[in-house]
């Protein structure tokens, strides 16, 4: 009989029995395996030339810190899945006991690592060192750190960024190009890319040597530019604006199926898309007591009586009774929970309805639904008969059909022929059918066909309004009063970045929640509550007149006065106390002539 093991399995993997004749030792277990996450390396520039006043009398390293702290709070508001890891170029005078110092460069981490408050609050601590700092140099030694970081090393890695702070200013050693390759070669096998921040080489006040220019230059260009991605540099200025807000947590985007029935028994699969929604603000919080302590909450459940009396609906008062102050007899009687039914109004009757009744009177629902009922000219519908936020059909391809060919053909005629449908919409099974308008239109770089879905109005929505007839109220505005109106229009004219006058709401953010989120962190850091004067201007900068804009908007404001005979009111306040054109520095408004 051949030999076989003695151990007997206990359950999978455990105790499982060794093959015949094998006596050696079981196999080892296999390793877990990490899933790839995205990494940032911060390396924050604490040299003595950063300790130097720039003109907006801020220090470098001032900005560098607020920069850090704004990359790594918004990460922690967001539960993001990103590690970090920051370095600081030269070594500080203080470190801790986790710190790993070489002697150019001091990582705060071994390995990458989940973003936390401390880490914030050891950076809003630094102070400048008595050394310069060379980036070069910290840039080369993160690499090496990152690629053997006890997390695994280079293959832990789904993508890895650097972010090199600094002002850019200090002396550098003499640097040649095989040294510049090497941090080049290590980028390139890390598949990292790295950001200059605070890198301005067209601001000859900035003390930004050539050689440096050379350096960055190089390495920029050196690294793969397919994917904006890969690397970029950008001024102090620029950086805290893009950062200085909270940004939302991601959202799982999911498109629901639908059926668009076009007749019986010929329907196009699609998808239903939300593009904008009416975002509902909530932070995780939890029951703590002012030491910072978990408040369990042990709820008891107590049965409580109530008592229920009866009064006869049409029950007569006695007139002598109620002159002497007395109602007469009561009728009241007990009557068991169980019996009190809901009773409506009907002009100056009450009329009882039992669950019968309610039932039988129910609309049912008839289930999720898109049934196309008509085709109409879109100067039909008018602009406030829009009631919802916009939705999007578009091709269901997951579907093995022609729903794309189909849809595309649909779309493509309504746009022909200049109209819209209308259609029967139920979003789930228990929502209740309503009408909505179906906007065709064709995306710009894609070319694919959508349907824009907005939700009509019942009768019952509709509020009657008559427009003031104003005919005889003044004379018809002359040239030189439309001139000026024009000039105002062109001197407030939207403009972006790239000089489109087009409206980006991705760069609006809600005032009230980045308040909010901007106080919880402030109390996380033991700083006041009440945010600062540029704190305060960044928050509502996307909701107010540039300043630029405002500042010389005088002359326009001027040419209105004098032809439309406007003189100058009181500041309507706003926010904090301030108007508009106080937070942007001009102490300006006008109003109508009474």
């Amino acid at each position: 009989m051949s030999a076989r093991g003695t151990a007997r399995g206990r359950g999978r993997g455990r105790g499982r029995a060794a093959p015949a004749g094998d006596d050696g030792p079981p196999a080892p277990k296999r390793s877990k395996t990490l899933k790839p996450r995205d990494c940032v390396f911060l390396l924050i520039d604490t040299g003595k030339s950063t300790s130097t006043l720039r003109a907006d009398g801020i220090t470098a390293l001032e900005h560098g810190k607020r920069i850090a702290d704004w990359i790594l709070s918004r990460k922690i508001f967001a539960d993001s899945d990103v590690v970090v890891n920051v370095g600081f170029f030269p070594p500080l005078p203080t470190q801790e006991a986790d710190d790993i110092i070489d002697q150019t460069v001091q990582f705060i981490e071994s390995r990458f690592v989940v973003p936390r408050i401390a880490h914030v609050k050891r950076i809003l601590d630094v102070v400048p060192s008595d050394a310069d700092g060379n980036f070069l140099s910290a840039l080369k030694k993160a690499c090496d750190h990152a690629a053997q970081s006890d997390t695994g090393g280079s293959q832990f890695f789904n993508a890895i960024s650097f972010a090199v702070i600094s002002n850019f200013a200090g002396p550098q050693a003499k640097l040649n190009s095989k040294e510049v390759a090497d941090v080049v070669q290590k980028l390139e096998d890390l598949k990292g890319c790295v950001n200059f921040i605070g890198y301005d080489k067209s601001d000859e006040n900035l003390g930004i040597k050539q050689e440096t220019v050379h350096v960055v230059d190089t390495i920029l260009s050196s690294l793969d530019q397919s994917d904006d991605a890969n690397g970029m540099a950008v001024s102090f200025e620029n950086a805290f604006t893009a950062l200085s807000y909270f940004g939302q947590k991601p959202k799982q985007l999911r498109g629901a199926p639908f059926k668009l029935e076009l007749g019986e028994h010929l329907a196009i699969e699609v998808s239903m898309y939300s593009k904008v929604t009416r975002e509902r603000f909530t932070l995780k919080t939890e029951k703590v007591t002012d030491d910072n302590e978990v408040v369990k909450v042990i709820r008891e459940f107590q049965k409580t009586q109530e008592e229920t009396k009866t009064e006869p609906l049409d029950a007569p008062v006695d007139e002598d009774n109620r002159q002497n102050g007395s109602e007469g007899p009561s009728n009241e009687a007990g009557v068991d929970k169980d019996q009190v039914i809901r009773g409506y109004h009907y002009g100056s009757s009450i009329i009882p309805f039992t669950k019968a009744d309610k039932e039988f009177a129910t609309v049912k629902n008839e289930g999720k639904q898109l049934q196309l009922v008509q085709f109409t000219k879109k100067h039909n519908i008018l602009p406030y008969f829009i009631m919802s936020e916009c939705r999007y059909l578009v091709p269901n391809l997951s579907k093995q059909n022609k729903s794309d060919q189909y849809l595309a053909s649909l779309v493509q005629t309504m746009l022909d022929r200049d109209v819209v449908a209308i259609a029967r919409y139920a979003y789930n099974i228990v929502a209740q059918p309503r009408l909505v308008v179906m906007i065709p239109e064709i995306s710009k770089k894609s070319k694919c066909p959508i349907l824009q879905l907005f939700q009509l109005p019942f009768n019952e929505d509709l509020r009657m309004f008559e427009f003031p007839d104003l005919k005889d109220v003044g004379q018809e505005p002359d040239d030189l009063q439309l001139d000026a109106i024009d000039a105002y229009i062109d001197h407030f004219m939207l403009e972006t970045p790239s000089g489109d006058s087009l409206y980006d709401p991705e760069q609006v953010r809600n005032p009230i929640q980045q308040k909010t989120c901007m106080s919880v962190k402030r109390k996380a850091l033991g700083m006041p509550l009440e945010l600062s004067e540029e704190e305060k201007a960044a928050i509502l900068a996307p909701l107010s007149t540039p300043a630029n804009v405002a500042a010389d908007s005088e002359t326009v404001l001027n040419t209105l006065t004098e032809f439309f005979n406007l003189v100058k009111t009181e500041d309507v306040v706003g926010y904090d106390g301030k108007s508009q054109f106080d937070l942007k520095g001009v102490k300006t408004s006008w109003d109508w002539e009474d």
